[in-house]
């Protein structure tokens, strides 16, 4: 006992020391439980937890560490990556930076507006095992070219992303992502967003060029006075109409507000009713407090409140902390 607290102490004093010297230290923390009143279907306690320390090193450089843990405590090494400034070491007229290290390169996945997040097909990149990132900034626009070569196949991957974040208020890219084809065989993908008013309208489209086949989402979210709603669908070259999913916040406070989430399947095979998903949240400080109850025979679970994972429906209760 001794030596552990010993162990321990040793850990909690280099944490002390180690925490303040890095600029900037953020993370989220999220566990829950989950049951479904039925012997044959268990329990489930879950958790979601990461915290990311990023380090201004000089003027041109800054050092990222990603460590990501699971439910157990144990924790693994997500990202560890090098952003150099280029464009200010040279005094280029445009931005450039190079990311160096271990990272996730992706797309900038602007047609994710709704709490299922369905139209977000178009979401690209890959994580990658010692890989670098060229980003160019040219105005308005920006270029983003990542690449790797995936370890123990000798395949490549490369992300080219050309993004413009504010186009007379629309959010536009496009893209071509390869995941270790050597043939530099991959995916193209093109998706967007826009507000009218009080609502966003938001749009993707894909087509990988290895499997011949498309695939289109749309979403629209809409707020008017405390409530938030939306609608958003996908489909593909097999089902043209595939998942429809149905979201309401009623924030009927600042720190308190209900959430409920529908989620049905017109793909041949699929049950029509996939998920219902109904929940009260309330704001303690910077912590989210959540009850909530799911229905589903599908194991479809809503993304916006939670992160079941091997989900057989039931009560669960949820607190999350960002930080």
């Amino acid at each position: 006992m001794r030596k552990l607290l010993v162990v321990i102490s040793a850990i909690m004093l280099l944490g002390a020391f180690a925490v303040p010297v890095f600029a900037d230290w953020s993370g989220e923390l999220e566990f829950g439980f989950a049951t479904a009143f039925d012997p044959a279907k268990d329990a489930e306690s879950y958790g979601n937890l990461y915290t990311t320390f990023s380090k201004s090193v000089d003027d041109y450089n800054s050092v990222t560490l990603k460590f990501s843990g699971s439910a157990g405590g144990n924790w693994t090494v997500g990202k560890a990556y090098i952003s150099t400034d280029l464009g200010k070491a040279f005094g280029l007229p445009v931005g450039l930076s190079l990311t160096s290290g271990y990272f996730s390169s992706g797309t900038q996945e602007y047609a994710d507006v709704t709490g299922w997040g369905i139209e977000d097909v178009a979401a690209g990149g890959t994580t990658l095992d010692g890989g670098f990132q060229l980003g160019f900034g040219f105005g308005s626009a920006n270029l983003d070219i990542a690449f790797s070569v995936a370890e123990g196949t000798g395949g490549q991957d490369l992300l080219v992303d050309f993004y413009l974040p504010d186009l007379s208020g629309a959010s536009v890219e496009l893209y071509y992502d390869i995941v270790n084809n050597d043939d530099f065989k991959g995916t193209f993908g093109v998706d967007g967003k826009y507000g009218v008013g009080p609502a966003t309208l938001a749009v993707g489209f894909y087509y990988d060029t290895v499997a011949s086949g498309w695939g289109y989402g749309v979403g629209v979210k809409a707020g008017v006075s405390m409530a938030t709603v939306g609608v958003s669908l996908a489909g593909n070259d097999t089902d043209t109409l595939g998942p429809i999913g149905l979201d309401a916040n009623l924030a009927l406070a600042d720190n308190y507000g209900i959430d409920v989430g529908v989620k049905l399947s017109m793909a041949s095979g699929d049950d029509t009713f996939q998920c219902a998903d109904f929940s009260a949240y309330y704001k303690v400080g910077a912590a989210k407090i959540r009850v909530g109850y799911d229905v589903t025979s599908t194991g479809a679970k809503y993304k916006a409140p939670t992160v079941l994972q091997d989900n057989n429906g039931g009560l669960y209760t949820d607190v999350y902390i960002e930080f």
